[in-house]
C-alpha cells in the first residue's frame, strides 16, 4: 500500500551526521521539540549503504521510502533484553527480506531484530521515525556520538573506521544490540513478504505527526 509521508515543520537545529553505515542524517524534528515523543529523520544512503541487523529493545521505527529503491529485512522472533544476543546466548534467527517499492511504509516494534539497505545503485532517501525520543530511551545522540558532523548531505562516504566502531561499542548504552556484519545474527534469508510486516501502524504514525504538519502548500518535507 502506498504512503505518502506528510510534510512536516522543520524545527530540529540539529547538524547532520555521517552515519557510521555512511548514510547522511537530516532530522526534521527530534524529542526536544516533540516533548520526547518521538525523532524523524531523512537519510540520504548511498548505494550499497545500509546498518547491519540490529535490535532496539526500546524504540519503535517506521521506515518510509518515497522512491523504493530499498530492501528491508526483519524478523518475527521477539527479543526481551540486552542479554539475549543471537549467535551467542540464543540461536540465530532467519531475516524476511522486503523489497520496498515507492510510498512504502513499515513498522518494526521494539525487540524485532531489523535493518536495510539501498539496492537501487543509486543515492535515494529513506524517511525513519523513531518512538519514543527522550532523554532515557532517545537515539539521537548515538547517531551524533558514533557519527560525523557534517555540513552538506552530499559529503556521504565510506564510514571511518572509529565511527564502525562506535556503532557497536555505543549501542548497548542505548539499548541496542548491533551486529558488525549481516551474517553475524542471521541464520538464514526468507525472501518473502512476512504476516508480521502487513500492519504499517499507519494512523499511529499520523497521530504522533499531527501536531507537527507545515502549513498547506509548503514544500519542504522530512
Amino acid at each position: 500500500m502506498h504512503f505518502e509521508f506528510p510534510q512536516l515543520r522543520k524545527l530540529a537545529r540539529e547538524s547532520l551526521v555521517l552515519g557510521p553505515a555512511g548514510e547522511v542524517f537530516d532530522f526534521t524534528l527530534t524529542g526536544k521539540e516533540t516533548g520526547g515523543k518521538f525523532l524523524v529523520a531523512t537519510l540520504s544512503v548511498p548505494p550499497g549503504v545500509g546498518p547491519p541487523p540490529h535490535i532496539h529493545f526500546f524504540l519503535d521505527e517506521w521506515f518510509h521510502a518515497p522512491d523504493g529503491g530499498f530492501c528491508l529485512y526483519a524478523g518475527a522472533r521477539r527479543y526481551d533484553d540486552l542479554s539475549q544476543v543471537p549467535g551467542e546466548t540464543v540461536e540465530k534467527e532467519a531475516l524476511h527480506v522486503v523489497e520496498m517499492q515507492p510510498g512504502s511504509l513499515f513498522h518494526v516494534p521494539n525487540g524485532r531484530m531489523h535493518g536495510f539497505m539501498n539496492t537501487s545503485g543509486e543515492t535515494r532517501k529513506i524517511q525513519l521515525v523513531w518512538t519514543p525520543d527522550d532523554e532515557v530511551h532517545g537515539i539521537l545522540d548515538y547517531f551524533q556520538s558514533a557519527g560525523i558532523l557534517v555540513d552538506d548531505v552530499s559529503e556521504a562516504a565510506p564510514p571511518s573506521f572509529l565511527s564502525q566502531i562506535r556503532l557497536v561499542t555505543h549501542a548497548r548504552r542505548r539499548g541496542i544490540n548491533q551486529s558488525t556484519h549481516f551474517w553475524q545474527y542471521v541464520s538464514d534469508v526468507v525472501e518473502e513478504f512476512p504476516d508480521f510486516l502487513k500492519d504499517n501502524h499507519a494512523e499511529e504514525l499520523m497521530a504522533l505527526l499531527a501536531s507537527y504538519l507545515a502549513p498547506a502548500g509548503r514544500k519542504e518535507i522530512a
